[in-house]
């Protein structure tokens, strides 16, 4: 029933924001794309932006080479996991890619764009601050939707915890308001190893 009310939530037009917190492998990731999918072929938006906070799990492995897109590869792997997942195959992605549906924005250099006519689809928020959340949520421009996705219980961010990172904060902010939807999922889909190991430690 979560993920019904988080379809319900992604599908309308007049919640621009929408929150999805839940344990790893309940479907955050999954309904925030298919949505956007549907939305984007609907002609409801023109391009999907894809962001998330440069935090990695455990010690980093230094500087990577290429381009920002291949920078920024390692952070899309999830997004084409999906992908493979939904369509047998990551071609649909990279054409969506190579046509500009599909752009990744790095969240350090976020600022001062505008997102018009998109949806803005943020991953991992709750390695964000809320400092950081707030800029990306005022890129928001007219007839555009922002996605929320994290699971508070991972968090690799060293100064922020389960209440004070920038997710939690901006889902007990809004609360109140009608341009905003919060749902958590709170059953694993991914597999029973994940569910449990995400239940149990």
């Amino acid at each position: 029933k979560e993920q019904q009310f988080a379809l319900y939530a992604l599908r309308k037009d007049d919640i621009p924001l929408v929150c999805l917190t839940g344990i790893a492998g309940s479907g955050k990731t999954f309904l925030a794309l298919m949505s956007s999918l549907e939305r984007l072929n609907m002609g409801k938006c023109k391009r999907i932006i894809l962001t998330r906070p440069l935090q990695t799990v455990g010690k980093d492995i230094g500087f990577l080479p290429g381009d920002i897109k291949e920078k920024m590869s390692p952070w899309l792997a999830p997004v084409m996991d999906n992908f493979r997942h939904a369509f047998n195959d990551v071609t649909y992605f990279e054409t969506m890619m190579a046509k500009g549906n599909v752009e990744v924005a790095p969240m350090p250099y976020i600022r001062g764009r505008t997102f018009s006519d998109c949806i803005i689809i943020v991953d991992e928020a709750q390695n964000a601050t809320v400092h950081e959340l707030k800029t990306v949520i005022t890129r928001t421009g007219n007839n555009s939707k922002i996605i929320l996705l994290g699971d508070t219980d991972q968090i690799d961010t060293p100064y922020i915890d389960k209440r004070s990172n920038g997710l939690s904060i901006v889902a007990e902010k809004l609360a109140s308001s009608k341009l905003t939807a919060s749902v958590h999922l709170c059953r694993g889909e991914r597999s029973e190893l994940a569910t449990l190991v995400s239940n149990s430690l």
